[in-house]
């Protein structure tokens, strides 16, 4: 069991669970009404909406009433002509707004890319880590023996301390 505590597993699995916590905390959602889109078209058609928002781009309708209940509604797609239509119909032009379908190119090229660079990257820094750094990663199957020249100095056994025993052993295998 301490194995799996010294290994990468444990802290990834640390971090998966805080996630999940943090998720269940944070996107709780409150226990008001639920309001449907029906309601909406309702409420519209017996002029109970005070203000109405749509916002294209994510299909939500943001919902002031007269009774200043406030809440975010979605809708479908092929709806938005008779929407706008019954808003046209039942509110003043300064209580609707249409927010339209505007996106940043360069803010979702990087939303689809950028998961993609970090994850190579972090599986080179990992695959780094298990060859033992970063020089190492392709020098499989290169000699490390190192070229001497004429001028180097001459090491001998004289010039090395230790023990004798040893040294004899040496000069054996030579």
């Amino acid at each position: 069991m301490s194995r799996f505590f010294k290994s990468a597993a444990f802290p990834i699995l640390i971090v998966v669970v805080l996630a999940f916590f943090a998720q269940k905390l944070i996107g709780s959602s409150s226990p008001g009404q639920k309001h449907t889109y029906g309601d909406l078209l309702s409420q519209l058609e017996n002029k109970q909406v005070q203000s109405l928002s749509l916002h294209l781009k994510d299909n939500t309708a943001n919902v002031t009433t007269i009774a200043g209940v406030k809440y975010t509604v979605g809708y479908p797609d092929g709806d938005v002509p008779q929407l706008t239509k019954a808003a046209q119909d039942n509110l003043a032009p300064s209580a609707f707004d249409v927010q339209p379908k505007t996106s940043n190119g360069w803010l979702s090229l990087l939303t689809y890319i950028l998961p993609f660079v970090i994850f190579i990257g972090f599986w080179i820094f990992l695959m780094n880590q298990v060859q033992g750094g970063g020089s190492k990663v392709m020098s499989f199957g290169k000699s490390r023996a190192k070229r001497m020249s004429v001028d180097s100095p001459k090491i001998t056994f004289r010039d090395v301390a230790g023990v004798d025993e040893a040294v004899e052993e040496l000069h054996e295998i030579k």
